[in-house]
């Protein structure tokens, strides 16, 4: 099965009819599917056998060709033809998925799938030769050799037996042997695993993480099905590789492609980096659950263009272009990003699919194996952790850096036990890729609450802070950063993170030299400790403005949304208006005001500037009343902002108001006065 191919493998979309095809035309479509299937390059002997028939067919259609080159063939033949080519097309496919599978880490998924697999194959090989009794061999004008070849072949797919490989069967065995072995929480023989991996070709770390990864994303698609057996299956199978892959082998082999994270971690990543903002309808301002696109181009929430198109309206909201059809064309992929994005952050996502789970809900395997494998892989872990060589600490805390990156459960796991002052420990490590791995597995382990409870129990927040200030590798550094904001979370620890030197220096040292992620998680971790009002003076004196400033002009939005809430935090302070004002960003506020899309980013201007107004008194309420897009962009907030902005773009406009009334006299207020009194 294709990464992300949509569908489970060996599960056929099926194929339109052609009883009314052109036959010439029909006659190159099945020389076309033919001469593809017998060029696959498969394992299995029955595939293979199936591939060999394909080859045949193709020399019987071409020498059909060759024969009819100015008439059609023999009306009799267009149903054969017909039938032939929805065979063909199913074997083709059904190879296809064989060769993909064996290809892309899925040899481990067809061995205990093999009698599966070999059925298929005998119905296929059934439907061939069925397809060839129809098909009038005596009216056709072809080679001798060829219709002895076709009568072979017809006869051969008949009988096929298509069996399981006794060596296939083997295997089998051994697997099953050592599922029974987990149940019995027995640990498995290196010696028998290794005969096993062996026999799949599976001989690296990479090629046994691409049989992990393959597995994932069949039983991501199984657990809509109700197959239960085959979701058990499944799970034992990614418990069984895990296993071997933090037990048999050595991470740091891996190739340059795995050799940082995975790569459906790094895509995982970069949909978390992404701002809920985009997610938006521009109708209801709120998450999209079933986008949909109009012919212009821009996407909405179904059920609010479908309103927007109720009330009369027959132009796109955003582009004012009138619509020619009410056609809605689904955003699968849009909204494939929006539910991983919930997932990620926890966020209930409501899709209309009553077959999905909770995008919040851990993933609990229903498997006794697949249980007790992962236990015992943190058993194995841990105890390298604690007790085994340099290079056997490193690799273990990346195996356990990769198994807690999603999985709440696994992080529960290491709640207790060794593990925890163990990764602390190698926050020290010489090593810049072990510190990396160590900061990353307490990142992921304190999005986990008794874990984070533990990490500071252990004193493992000064050594944590010392690898934001000094980290070998940037990652390192940024990811720290991470788990500092995750720690932020409790007033308590808030504290002894403000109260220890050189903490918030480092974070706003980050803040200013990081890289983008850096920054971004320098800014997060900053806004959490700024919940705590004592930590406000701190931050200033560490000179977070002006880098905060800085950020307003990137190109990525979501740094500008998170450097505009600490400063709209920051200015809630007197303390923090001064620092702000001695900036002088007021003028880009109003602008963001007026021109930025992000609601957020918005909401977190208008803030701002109310607080700059009411702690900064009237020269900052002057220098607003001056700035000529300002009134217009707070009417604007009031009727289509989120609801906090409407609110402190309504309080902003009495201030102004009151302010213009009480310095020219007139109680209607400048020119919208009359709108501001109403608003009142």
């Amino acid at each position: 099965m294709a990464p992300n191919s949509g569908h489970r493998i060996f599960a056929f979309q099926g194929a339109p009819p052609c009883h009314d095809a052109d036959p010439a035309a029909l006659l190159a479509v099945l020389i076309e599917i033919a001469g593809r299937a017998s060029r696959r390059h498969v394992r299995d002997v029955n595939a293979r056998e199936l591939a060999r028939q394909a080859g045949v067919l193709l020399a019987l259609f071409e020498d059909i060709r060759d024969r009819y080159p100015q008439k059609r063939p023999p009306p009799a033949c267009a149903l054969s033809l017909s039938e032939l080519y929805l065979v063909l097309r199913k074997l083709d496919w059904f190879l296809e998925e064989y060769a993909t599978a064996a290809g892309s880490g899925g040899r481990l998924w067809l061995l205990m799938n093999a009698e599966r697999v070999a059925t298929e194959l005998r119905i296929l090989a059934r439907d061939v030769a069925t397809a060839l009794d129809v098909l009038p061999m005596r009216r056709l004008d072809i080679e001798a050799e060829v219709k002895e070849l076709v009568w072979l072949v017809k006869k051969q797919a008949r009988q096929a037996a298509m069996t399981v490989d006794p060596a296939d069967s083997w295997a089998a065995r051994e697997v099953a042997a050592v599922f029974r072995g987990f149940e019995r929480k027995i640990a498995p023989d290196s010696g028998c695993l290794r005969r096993i991996l062996d026999y799949l070709e599976i001989t690296s770390w990479d090629r046994c993480n691409e049989g992990i990864r393959f597995l994932e994303e069949e039983l991501e698609l199984l657990k809509a099905s109700g197959k239960e057996r085959e979701k058990e299956l499944t799970e034992a199978l990614i418990g069984l590789l895990l296993y071997c892959r933090c037990v048999l082998f050595d991470s740091t082999k891996r190739s340059r492609e795995g050799h940082v994270a995975e790569r459906r971690d790094d895509s995982k990543e970069a949909v978390a980096l992404m701002n809920i903002e985009d997610f938006r309808c521009p109708i209801s301002l709120e998450l999209m659950t079933d986008p949909v696109t109009l012919e212009t181009g821009q996407t909405y929430d179904r059920a609010s263009i479908l309103e927007w198109f109720k009330a009369g309206n027959f132009t796109c909201p955003k582009t004012g272009k009138k619509i020619g059809t009410s056609n809605l064309i689904p955003n699968i992929v849009l909204r494939s990003l929006i539910e991983q994005f919930c997932r990620l952050k926890g966020i209930p996502f409501n899709g209309g699919d009553g077959h999905r789970r909770s995008p919040g809900a851990a993933p609990l395997e229903s498997s006794i194996t697949a249980m007790e494998a992962r236990r015992m892989i943190f058993e194995v872990l841990v105890d390298r952790l604690t007790t085994g060589t340099p290079a056997e600490k490193g690799n273990s805390a990346f195996e356990i850096r990769l198994l807690t990156k999603f999985s709440v459960v696994d992080r529960a796991r290491l709640a207790e036990g060794d593990a925890i002052p163990a990764l602390i420990d190698l926050l020290y490590s010489t090593s810049p890729i072990t510190q990396e791995n160590a900061a990353a597995a307490l990142l992921n382990l304190s999005k986990h609450a008794t874990c984070r409870s533990r990490i500071v129990e252990e004193g493992g927040l000064r050594p944590i802070l010392r690898v934001v200030r000094s980290g070998y590798r940037m990652e390192a550094r940024q990811t720290a950063a991470a788990a500092v904001f995750y720690l932020s979370s409790i007033d308590e620890y808030r504290r002894i993170i403000g109260e220890m030197p050189g903490a918030i220096p480092a974070l706003v040292d980050l803040l200013k030299c990081g890289n983008s992620r850096g920054k971004k998680n320098a800014a997060v971790a900053i806004f959490a400790l700024l919940l705590l009002p004592e930590n406000y003076q701190q931050v200033l004196d560490a000179g977070a403005v002006p880098c905060l400033v800085d950020l307003l002009s990137s190109e990525r939005n979501d740094l500008v949304n998170d450097s505009l809430a600490v400063i709209a935090r920051l200015a809630e302070q007197p303390e923090g208006t001064e620092a702000i004002l001695e900036a002088s960003i007021v003028p880009m506020l109003a602008s963001f005001l007026h021109s930025y899309a992000s609601p957020a980013a918005k909401e977190f201007c208008v803030s701002t500037l109310l607080s700059l107004c009411i702690n900064g008194g009237d020269h900052v309420v002057s220098a607003l009343s001056k700035t000529p897009s300002l009134m217009a962009s707070l009417y604007t907030l009031l009727s289509s902002g989120t609801s906090r902005a409407s609110k402190k773009a309504s309080s902003l406009l009495k201030i102004l108001h009151n302010y213009y009334c009480l310095h020219s006299g007139d109680q209607n207020g400048p020119v919208h006065g009359e709108y501001i009194v109403r608003v009142q």
